[in-house]
């Protein structure tokens, strides 16, 4: 960053001021930033510097590149509409990649394998529950809950959090830090305190499930989806 410091001068008057503090000297700073990332982003006039054998840059296109533009005073209509311009265009292709990662995280959500099923055991009895016959999960005295849709329940040996990786987000949604649920398994709500939202589930939970401060906006959305 190159930094240059003008010259003192009187705001007023043209006697020369010795006084520190003087509340009429002003100090004038010209900023120009030549490095952004490591790279400079002041173009480089290619055939100059080929005659000079040293870089020339084009100063009076600073900025320009990696930038919307670098007006200098006087500033022209046209400069200045050019500026406007480009300004639109760049928001333009703002809202443009913003669809096209909409777009790849739907292929990537299409491409990745999500759980179909789970081992599950009770006593002497190991069963294969299919993610179609679940209802939820939940958490309570540190252990993980796998609820059936019957209404059976099997302990986990799965944190909820390694849960929410494996499961299709488009179907189970974690509303707190306790439940991790299925749309299907959500029978009522109700709006409770501090605009939240309280959950009724099918099958019924002897756990109250009430979403989350943080999440309950991100919630209205999946349930909207």
């Amino acid at each position: 960053m190159l930094l240059c410091l003008s010259h003192w001068t009187a705001a007023q008057e043209k006697k020369p001021y010795t006084q520190i503090g003087s509340p009429n000297r002003i100090l004038s700073l010209d900023f120009k930033i030549t490095f952004a990332g490591g790279q400079y982003i002041t173009p480089i006039d290619l055939e100059r510097s080929i005659m000079e054998n040293q870089a020339v840059y084009q100063e009076e296109r600073a900025f320009q590149v990696n930038g919307i533009a670098y007006l200098l005073k006087p500033i022209s209509q046209e400069a200045l509409a050019g500026s406007l311009q480009k300004l639109k265009s760049i928001q333009a292709s703002d809202t443009q990649l913003a669809q096209v990662d909409r777009l790849l995280e739907q292929i990537r959500r299409r491409e990745t394998t999500y759980r179909k099923r789970f081992l599950v055991s009770a006593g002497n009895t190991i069963k294969s529950i299919t993610i179609q016959d679940l209802a939820y999960f939940y958490a309570e005295n540190k252990a993980v809950f796998l609820v059936e849709q019957t209404g059976y329940k099997y302990v986990l040996d799965e944190p909820l959090d390694q849960l929410q990786e494996v499961l299709d987000p488009e179907q189970f949604f974690r509303v707190n830090r306790s439940f991790l649920v299925q749309v299907s398994a959500i029978r009522q709500m109700h709006a409770y305190s501090r605009s939240r939202i309280k959950l009724e589930l099918e099958p019924a939970c002897s756990k109250e499930c009430i979403s989350s401060t943080e999440k309950t906006a991100e919630f209205k959305d999946w349930l909207g989806g």
